[in-house]
């Protein structure tokens, strides 16, 4: 599954992906906005009262570079919390389709995957 994670990628608009961010975009809207800010920083709000999880997109870049740099100041700047999980999407657009899959995981990836799979966001492999 991890591996998969990895390569196939899913549609901003799949509210089935584990990495879903509500909006209000629409695919064309996705892909202008996909051409010009190819990567997506998001937190992820573990709301343990209810078990519920959600991302929140929190800055949209131009390269990987500053992506890397928007998280690791937002995830230093709310280290006191120890269960925060954080990544960056990466979106490739191809044809009509635009896709997002993780490129970068805070603290790690197998922190964010383990917490994805306690709140059912990600079934077990």
């Amino acid at each position: 599954m991890e591996e998969d994670m990895q390569q196939q990628g899913w549609s901003p608009n799949d509210d089935k992906s584990p990495f879903y961010n509500w909006h209000l975009i629409h695919e064309d809207e996705w892909r202008r906005i996909a051409r010009g800010f190819p990567y997506s920083v998001r937190v992820l709000n573990h709301y343990k009262w209810n078990n519920e999880a959600k991302w929140s997109e929190k800055a949209r870049t131009t390269t990987l570079d500053k992506a890397q740099g928007v998280m690791q100041a937002l995830a230093q700047h709310g280290k006191q919390d120890k269960s925060a999980c954080w990544c960056v999407m990466e979106y490739d657009c191809s044809g009509d389709q635009v896709r997002e899959r993780p490129v970068l995981w805070h603290p790690n990836q197998e922190h964010v995957l383990a917490t994805l799979r306690q709140a059912g966001l990600l079934k077990s492999s």
